[in-house]
């Protein structure tokens, strides 16, 4: 960064800066909106575990670049030449999406508790979880969402449609979502003769068959791993076996945590409405929930405060406590027995 401000390529080595604007907030400070594209090697997402491994292709197609944007707010007043010293980056989160695929959701002969597993799960390693879509066992339209959901969040996780079954149709989906074939993969293949040793039948191989360029996540200790497509990791629906399989796999996915803090008040949200405004006008990066409660004898309204800033999530959490005070409202001490 020049004395003058300026964002330039020496100051983002591993960056292409491709665009900045300005929007003067007062005479001294400046919230920058920076375009830029992120330079990379094709490599494999599984490619620093050594225990994943690369099944049909020897290399898969990724994007030769990311491009996203990043906003900061530039001191003017204080930037000499001290590089990123008084700029504060807006960390941008990982995001995900989650498709459930299954007639039998869909049609309420069973519940769903996937989608709710892996946003909890999802969101303690760090990672935004923006949409969860359940659909029915139909190939184009698993192609479609599976495309769909794959170009728009960093990771795609289904849950779902991976059994022997006619209507086991999600690898086919995603095979067709990415433009390949299905093929039979020997290693899947072997994991499904030593768990049925003789009672093995040949519909029971159908499980072994995957896109082309898929890879094994987490293979070594598990009898059957994750197959993942590019960034689409692939989960069967019987919860017991998606959850062991998660938790094999986990820790690739997690990013800098979501800290929390939360108020709970005796009062109506109308109350409390302008009060909120206000907070966002002064924390507009802070993820705010309010949610009502009418049959909780303690308290009617439970407030979240989240970032992954956490004195950021300080300061507005302070900030919110002083305003509702102003308002007579004060937040209640409540044990996690009544939460």
């Amino acid at each position: 960064m020049s004395s003058s401000g300026e964002l330039s390529p020496a100051a983002l080595p591993s960056l292409l800066v491709l665009g900045v604007s300005e929007d003067f907030v007062d005479c001294s400070l400046v919230f920058r909106s920076i375009e830029f594209q992120i330079i990379h090697d094709q490599i494999a997402l599984a490619a620093p575990l050594e225990e994943d491994e690369w099944i049909g292709r020897e290399e898969a197609s990724r994007p030769e670049h990311v491009r996203v944007s990043l906003a900061c707010a530039v001191d003017e007043a204080r930037v000499r030449l001290y590089g990123f010293q008084h700029v504060i980056l807006i960390e941008m989160s990982k995001t995900a999406g989650i498709i459930v695929i299954g007639n039998e959701i869909l049609s309420g002969k069973t519940r769903d508790e996937n989608s709710l597993y892996l946003a909890r799960e999802l969101r303690d390693l760090g990672v935004d979880v923006r949409k969860i879509s359940v659909i029915p066992d139909e190939l184009l339209l698993i192609a479609d969402e599976v495309r769909s959901f794959s170009n728009s969040y960093d990771y795609v996780f289904t849950t779902g449609g991976v059994g022997p079954t006619h209507d086991d149709l999600t690898m086919e989906g995603i095979a067709n979502a990415f433009g390949r074939h299905i093929h039979r993969n020997a290693e899947i293949e072997a994991s499904i003769r030593r768990f049925y040793s003789g009672e093995l039948i040949e519909g029971n191989l159908r499980m072994a068959d995957v896109p082309e360029g898929a890879r094994l996540v987490g293979g070594k200790g598990m009898w059957f791993p994750v197959v993942a497509v590019e960034n689409v990791y692939v989960f069967p629906g019987v919860p017991e076996i998606l959850q062991r399989k998660f938790e094999r796999i986990k820790e690739i996915f997690r990013e800098a945590p979501f800290y929390l803090r939360e108020i709970y008040l005796r009062a109506d949200e109308g109350q409390i409405a302008a009060t909120l405004h206000r907070a966002l006008q002064e924390f507009p990066e802070l993820l705010l929930g309010s949610y009502p409660y009418f049959d909780n004898p303690v308290y009617s309204i439970k407030l979240t405060l989240e970032s992954k800033d956490p004195s950021y999530l300080e300061n507005a959490h302070a900030s919110i406590l002083l305003e509702l005070a102003r308002i007579n409202l004060y937040p209640l001490n409540v044990g996690s027995s009544t939460t």
